[in-house]
């Protein structure tokens, strides 16, 4: 049975629910930075949670700040970290995001995360470069997040960038995500992180979600698999128009591989069949890309290391381009021999790679 793990965007929780005593004053903690709806007007920030009661200040050594925002929401969640609670200042950063507890304060953004509001978008560059609200995943309201128009050369203050009178949720434009951020804890050792680039219409950060295959018999048997291997899932039926994913192959996987010798392979589960992709090399990122025409569990595997695991004998060959009887007797002669679907008829460059092998696992694997 397959099992995998789900790696869901973390959502940034100020504090947890509890209780906690010192000072002979009890605290409550209440949680901020959280969305219950990225569409929402409403503002998520910490404020509009003690809002109800009157302020009263407290001095710090470099200024006075709100007693119950201290007490609420500073004190216990550095208790929590195991910090001092005996020096805060006003000037204290303690998520290294540029703003200091003060403009934190001021802005309603949660002092312990980077990226109050998820999209992709440090709390300090929102404020003083794209002018969005640190607090709403989608300035704009028009349904695409704020990080993403950045990235995709949309104007996140403007529901019709173009002014061609279709909001930007509606047009086609092309984005490119990577999964750093939102996986940052499960993904930090994994040494071949996705990249997709895809073109279609709304915001596929949303829709898109990766599982790190972690327990599945018949993906881990691939002898050949290099890390690890991703379901790329979307939650809905969003089409996209075109699309490439690209893995970027670290150090450690490169220490046993060579990067020439890597392709993105395609895993179906319905036929339980593998197929290796036409895949392009940089050597200079170090990253493989292939097209892709729909989502689904993809892995990058050693073509050599998989192609000799059905043909012992196998030797890379070099085949001209304008010899194109050669492949087709190529064709005949490994068809006739095993019990596998080949399709030797495409190259890269003068170098024969298989770049769509079809091979069905448990009969020829």
């Amino acid at each position: 049975m397959k099992k995998t793990i789900r790696l869901r965007r973390r959502i940034q929780v100020l504090l947890p629910a509890v209780t906690l005593m010192f000072a002979s004053i009890q605290i409550t903690p209440v949680n901020a930075g959280t969305r219950t709806d990225r569409y929402s007007t409403e503002k998520s920030g910490l404020k509009c949670l003690i809002a109800d009661q009157a302020t009263e200040y407290v001095e710090l050594k470099d200024g006075k700040i709100d007693k119950a925002y201290l007490y609420r929401a500073i004190y216990p969640r550095l208790i929590m970290d195991g910090k001092s609670i005996d020096d805060v200042r006003l000037a204290d950063d303690f998520d290294e995001d540029g703003l200091t507890l003060a403009e934190e304060y001021e802005y309603d953004t949660n002092p312990f995360s980077k990226d109050s509001d998820e999209d992709g978008l440090s709390d300090r560059d929102e404020v003083s470069s794209y002018k969005t609200s640190p607090i709403k995943w989608d300035t704009d309201e028009d349904e695409m997040g704020d990080g993403t128009e950045i990235k995709s050369g949309l104007n996140p203050l403007n529901k019709d960038t173009d002014g061609n009178g279709i909001t930007d949720n509606l047009e086609k434009i092309t984005q490119i995500l990577t999964f750093e951020e939102g996986y940052s804890d499960q993904l930090k050792d994994v040494d071949n992180l996705p990249i997709v680039k895809l073109r279609g219409v709304g915001d596929f950060s949303e829709k898109l979600s990766i599982e790190k295959i972690t327990y599945d018999a018949t993906i881990l048997s691939i002898n050949s698999l290099v890390g690890t291997a991703y379901d790329f899932i979307c939650k809905d039926d969003s089409k996209f128009e075109q699309g490439e994913l690209s893995f970027k192959i670290g150090g450690k996987l490169l220490k046993n591989n060579k990067l020439k010798d890597l392709v993105i392979a395609h895993f179906d589960k319905n036929g339980n069949i593998l197929k290796l992709l036409k895949t392009a090399h940089n050597k200079t990122e170090n990253t493989l890309t292939a097209k892709i025409r729909h989502f689904g569990i993809y892995m990058p595997v050693n073509s050599v290391k998989y192609l000799r695991s059905i043909f012992p004998e196998y030797k890379s060959i070099v085949i001209k381009k304008r010899k194109a009887g050669a492949l087709s007797s190529l064709n005949q002669i490994w068809a006739k021999d095993v019990h596998t679907v080949i399709d030797l008829t495409k190259t890269l460059g003068t170098v024969l790679i298989l770049p769509i092998i079809v091979v069905k696992i448990g009969t020829a694997h």
